[in-house]
């Protein structure tokens, strides 16, 4: 199933279409995610909300033309605001 399709099939509600596009992706999302955010359970939590936003901004009529980019560049604006809290309150130890 090519991307056009894995989407359209994802606005249908294609259960099938949205654990294709989890199962394919989440690994990569939290390892970033993890990586940025150092908190195995923060990261899976932002895994878990990058993958409901994504898919909110795909039925919303955004067509991404690389869902594993979309889904990381998704993550990147769930992480950041983290990471940097993370970082002010290290910084302030």
């Amino acid at each position: 199933m090519d991307n056009t399709n894995v989407i359209e099939a994802i606005r249908s509600g294609s259960k099938e279409a949205i654990q294709k596009v989890y199962t394919e992706n989440a690994k990569d999302v939290y390892e970033f995610t993890n990586s940025l955010i150092q908190d195995s359970s923060r990261a899976r939590e932002v895994t878990r909300i990058t993958f409901v936003n994504l898919f909110k901004k795909i039925n919303a009529g955004e067509t991404p033309d690389d869902l594993r980019m979309a889904a990381m560049k998704q993550a990147y604006e769930e992480a950041q605001p983290l990471a940097i809290m993370e970082a002010q309150a290290f910084a302030t130890v």
